[in-house]
């Protein structure tokens, strides 16, 4: 369990009565950040959700700057589609009347997949190092993030292969498999007789 200095309001662990940022002894007992028995979840999907965004709401109000992670993925994969379709279009493909080789359609759009992929993951790693340093009872920067996100790049190249591989291959699926492509992640889908 997580909770907040009184002081400096630096998140620390439960167990923790000084706080690493601004030294402040603290009683044993101070406000959590995560209720230690949070309240249970309306039944629903659309209430389940809805519960859960406030809650990750109310963790990012105790640092805002772990908001800047989602954005900069958001733009960065803005940033690579564009690329993609501003490639292809001023290669002349896109108004070409006759469609690109099978074999080159296929590996653009697994460069695609795997570039919007890595930036996707790698921001996300970012986050959770950040995040991780901030329940130690740290003070994260973006630069934090971006640093310990660095030192994974092996480990998120070979995830963004992976899910790039996945991804190319479920497309491949849903394109040439007619209706089991298409049908098979609906309930209770039958083929049509």
């Amino acid at each position: 369990m997580m909770k907040k200095c009184p002081n400096c309001t630096n998140l620390m662990p439960g167990d923790v009565t000084r706080c690493l940022r601004c030294g402040f002894d603290s009683p044993s007992k101070m406000t959590a950040l995560v209720d230690p028995a949070p309240a249970p979840l309306a039944k629903g999907r659309w209430r389940n959700g809805w519960a859960l965004a406030r809650e990750s709401f109310r963790v990012l109000r105790a640092d805002k700057q772990l908001l800047l992670f989602p954005l900069v993925s958001g733009i960065a994969s803005v940033l690579v589609l564009a690329s993609f379709i501003g490639t292809l279009w001023a290669g002349g493909l896109a108004e070409e009347k006759e469609p690109m080789n099978d074999l080159t359609a296929w590996a653009v759009l697994f460069v695609y997949y795997f570039a919007n992929y890595f930036v996707i993951v790698f921001c996300n790693a970012a986050l959770v190092a950040c995040a991780m340093k901030r329940f130690r009872g740290g003070s994260p920067t973006f630069a934090h993030g971006l640093r310990k996100a660095r030192r994974r790049l092996g480990k998120i190249v070979a995830w963004a292969l992976f899910a790039a591989t996945v991804g190319v291959i479920l497309r491949f699926i849903a394109e040439r498999a007619g209706f089991v492509g298409n049908r098979s992640t609906q309930r209770g889908a039958r083929p049509a007789l």
